[in-house]
This record gives structure tokens, sequence and C-alpha cells, in this order.
């Protein structure tokens, strides 16, 4: 099966803003770096945290922990994702199958409210550990 002009066109509309979105990013940042400090001249709530992910691949938690305290939250929110997925997202496909229920629809709603607590929360601490740090002059 060919592709046709059509089928490019459609594409090419769909995929070129989202390269062009992203060749601007990755120039954004080989250039000037974060653009909240560029701007701020303060280092952002999520400076260290590619740093911090890095050593713990590396086993180095006292490394992790001194680029970014917050650094468990990501991976909190990688279980959050995949236990949302497959909570919400699963089975919601599998209930337009069967029809819904009432109780299937409260549980549903239950999960959500708190998966977005948990969230909140998790945003709440970063912002916390950021701005104590900020006070003290300890961001790397």
């Amino acid at each position: 099966m060919a592709i046709t002009w059509n089928d490019f066109k459609l594409l090419a509309k769909k995929y070129i803003p989202m390269l062009l979105l992203a060749a601007s990013v990755i120039a954004m940042y080989h250039f000037i770096g974060c653009p909240f400090r560029f701007v701020t001249h303060i280092p952002c709530p999520g400076c260290g945290f590619t740093r911090a992910i890095f050593a713990t691949f590396r086993l180095d938690f006292r490394a992790a922990f001194y680029f970014n305290p917050a650094w468990p939250l990501v991976y909190l929110w990688g279980i959050i994702y995949v236990i949302g997925f497959y909570v919400l997202v699963l089975p919601k496909k599998i209930s337009r199958i069967r029809g819904y229920d009432l109780q299937y629809v409260i549980d549903v709603l239950s999960k959500k409210i708190a998966i977005n607590i948990l969230l909140y929360m998790s945003f709440a601490i970063i912002f916390a550990v950021y701005f104590y740090r900020l006070f003290l002059h300890i961001i790397p």
C-alpha cells in the first residue's frame, strides 16, 4: 500500500509542529539552559531531578539527595501512572463491553480522587523542599 499525497499532508500537519517544538526545546536547553533560571536567575523546583535520577541509576543515593531531596517522588509518579492506567483506563475499556453500573462509576471516581490527592501532595512536598533549599542557599 503506497502512501498518497493526502496521507503525507496529514502526517506533515500532525508531526511537523511537534518536531519543531522538540527542536526548539532542545536548542533552548542547549544554548540557555533552564528557561526558568535564565529569566529569574533562581533555580527552578525541578533543578537537580535529572542528576538525581541518574545518581539513583548508579545507586548513589547520597548524591541523589544532594541534587534534589524530592527525587523519590519521580518514582512515586511512575507507580501512580502505572496504577492509574491499569486501574482506571483498562477497566473503562472493559466496561464498555459490559455496560456501566453505579458501583463501578463510584469506584472509578474514588480511585481518581485518591490518585489526584497523591499527586497534589507530592507537588506540595516538592515546593516545600524547594523553598527550604532556596532560603538556605543549598541548591547545587
